[in-house]
C-alpha cells in the first residue's frame, strides 16, 4: 500500500530465488531507483535487459534518468538517445540530453520543447503539492486566514460582508479551505494570455457567499 520499502525487501527476495527473472530483476531494479539507490537500480535494469527485457520507452527512460541522477553520464546519455530514436518528441528525454550534451546532434532546444517540459513539471508535481505544502513543510497559511476571516465575520456587531473572493496562482489551497465553510461558485480564470500558455497555470477565483 505505498510501503515501497517492503515491495523492494520483497522484489529482492524475489531476485535472490532467481536472478534469471526478468520481471523480478525489472521490479527490483525499479524500486531500487525510487528509493534513491539508483546506481545499484542501473545495474538491475540492465540486467533485466540481458535476460530478455524489452528495451522500450519506459525502461529506456528509466535507466536514463537513474544513471544520471548517479552520475554515470555515458550511460545516460546511451538510454536516452535511445528513447529519442524510439520517441523523437520525447520532452523529458530530450531536456536530459541537452544538460548531458548541450551540443547533441538533433537534440537541439526549441520554444515548443521548453513549453511541453513547463508544462509536464507542472502536471508531475500537482499531485503532491497539497501533500508537500501542509504536511512536509507545515504551510499554516490557509488556515490562518480561514481563522480570521471567521472571527472577523463573527466578532462585528453586524455582518458587513457576506462574499470571500480567494484570488491566487497555485493549487486553491486557501479556496479549498473555506469552501468547506462557505457556500461557493468557483470561476478559474487566467492572468494572463502568456502566463498560460506557457506554464498552463490559472487563477481559481472563489466567491464565497456566508451561510
Amino acid at each position: 500500500l505505498g510501503d515501497m520499502s517492503k515491495a523492494l525487501g520483497a522484489y529482492e527476495r524475489a531476485v535472490a530465488i532467481d536472478d534469471t527473472s526478468e520481471i523480478a530483476l525489472l521490479n527490483c531494479g525499479n524500486a531500487l531507483c525510487d528509493t534513491g539507490r539508483n546506481s545499484e537500480g542501473v545495474m538491475m535494469l540492465l540486467e533485466a535487459l540481458e535476460q530478455g527485457a524489452v528495451a522500450d520507452v519506459d525502461l529506456c527512460l528509466n535507466i536514463g534518468v537513474a544513471a544520471r541522477r548517479a552520475a554515470l553520464d555515458d550511460v545516460a546519455v546511451e538510454f536516452l538517445e535511445r528513447v529519442v530514436k524510439l520517441e523523437e518528441s520525447h520532452v523529458l528525454a530530450r531536456r536530459l540530453l541537452l544538460t548531458l550534451r548541450p551540443s547533441a546532434e538533433g537534440v537541439q532546444s526549441s520554444a515548443s520543447d521548453d513549453v511541453a517540459y513547463a508544462k509536464m513539471l507542472f502536471d508531475q508535481d500537482a499531485g503532491g503539492y497539497e501533500r508537500a505544502m501542509l504536511t512536509d513543510l507545515k504551510y499554516c497559511a490557509p488556515a490562518r486566514l480561514l481563522d480570521m476571516l471567521l472571527n472577523a465575520h463573527t466578532d462585528c456587531d453586524e455582518v458587513r460582508w457576506n462574499r470571500v473572493m480567494d484570488s491566487g496562482c497555485g493549487s486553491g489551497l486557501v479556496g479549498d479551505l473555506i469552501r468547506c465553510v462557505f457556500v461557493c461558485v468557483s470561476v478559474c480564470v487566467s492572468v494572463c494570455e502568456s502566463l498560460r500558455v506557457s506554464m498552463s497555470v490559472s487563477v481559481r477565483v472563489s466567491m464565497c457567499v456566508s451561510v
